[in-house]
């Protein structure tokens, strides 16, 4: 058991062991009951005579956390109210509204997880990088059950054998749900950096591309930067007046960074201002290797005629995501009848087929009998 003196007293002898615990509170400072307020930066020259009682809340104020706030923060941000518009007028006209995703996915195969998930709320899903050559397209199939696809590998030109295949890159593709499969047709225009399907709804027809854009860095990246500029905007003149108009895909160039101004982005501007498409900045897309936001580089750019189209969202909550790129989303109203319409006008459409295997045949060929049929004969197996 330790023993306590006051300084100001003569000092006791040590006992054998135990080590004497001075105290050194000033006899003139009296002891405070209360805990003092806590401060960003700590002084080691605080004086003990200037504390204060600890603050306390008013009895009708309710402690905010962190979670708290980023629950505000989050239900107090700008809601594109167009997305609420399009589903009700949508529902109005009895027509559909169709969601639309455009995603870098950097390699389809080990980002497949991601892309069923995307697939599975949405209608329409613009590839860019899935790393497949032209003999492995096939793959594609595999990110849902009910779903066709439009693709191309880099080598769609000039295709490398099964056999030699190196490690996968670049590529682009547009898939799509059956639902709407008789309203999608592929389309040739463009080169490998380029697909493009048409969707034809009740009163329009809608031009959707997906589109990948060279990185920097590369060999040859400015001059093939500018060719695919050429090519979207060909691509743009021809169907200007015909079609409405939507591409999504990786520009690799961030167009709400003033600061940042090359070549590249002078000659993706010009053709931006030559046909007046539309776009939107509503945050970054593409994430470092240590996982810090840095730019914007996934856009949607749209020029529309009748078309009505709701603001772009970056969707950062994929928790299957892999790849160093946010998927985009857009939705789009077009004359397509409502899901179910087409569904139940196909099924009508299908003929029973008659599964030999488990039919009774006396019993079928005495129904066939009462029927008209006379001829006594049983249907042979060969006539099936």
């Amino acid at each position: 058991m330790a023993t306590f003196i006051n300084q100001n007293s003569h000092p006791q002898p040590m006992l054998a062991g135990i080590p004497l615990i001075r105290n050194t509170v000033q006899p003139s400072v009296p002891f405070v009951n209360t805990i003092p307020l806590r401060v960003s930066q700590p002084s080691n020259n605080r004086q003990a005579d200037t504390l204060q009682p600890r603050a306390t809340h008013a009895p009708d104020r309710r402690h905010v956390t962190v979670k708290d706030r980023r629950y505000a923060e989050h239900n107090n941000q700008a809601k594109p109210p167009k997305k609420q518009k399009l589903a009700k007028t949508a529902e109005e006209e009895g027509v559909t509204v169709l969601k639309i995703i455009s995603f870098n996915c950097k390699n389809a195969k080990s980002n497949i997880y991601a892309l069923h998930d995307l697939m599975e709320n949405n209608d329409i899903l613009l590839l860019q990088e899935h790393w497949l050559f032209h003999a492995q397209l096939h793959y594609l199939q595999e990110i849902g059950k009910c779903t066709n696809y439009a693709a191309k590998g880099s080598d769609e030109y000039d295709p490398i054998q099964p056999t030699f295949l190196p490690r996968g890159h670049g590529g682009v593709a547009v898939i799509w749900k059956n639902e709407i499969d008789s309203q999608v047709r592929p389309l040739d225009d463009g080169k490998e950096r380029i697909q493009c399907v048409e969707i034809s709804g009740k009163d329009q027809k809608l031009l959707v591309v997906s589109v990948y854009l060279p990185s920097t860095g590369g060999r040859n990246s400015t001059d093939e930067f500018l060719d695919t500029i050429d090519q979207l905007n060909e691509i743009i003149t021809k169907y200007q007046g015909t079609h409405e108009i939507i591409i999504g895909g990786d520009l690799n160039e961030d167009l709400g960074n003033d600061e940042r101004q090359n070549k590249r982005k002078k000659y993706l501007q010009q053709l931006i201002e030559d046909y007046s498409l539309g776009y939107e900045n509503t945050g970054k897309t593409f994430i470092k290797t240590n996982g810090q936001e840095c730019s914007e580089l996934d856009y949607f750019l749209y020029k529309s005629r009748h078309m009505e189209m709701a603001e772009k969202e970056v969707l950062k909550d994929v928790i299957s995501n892999h790849s160093d790129h946010y998927p985009i989303k857009c939705e789009v109203k077009i004359g397509i009848p409502k899901r179910g319409t087409n569904q139940n006008s196909k099924l009508q459409q299908l003929q029973p087929t008659i599964k030999w295997d488990k039919v009774d045949q006396d019993l079928y060929l005495g129904n066939y009998q009462q029927a008209g049929g006379h001829d006594g004969r049983k249907p042979s197996r060969d006539s099936r």
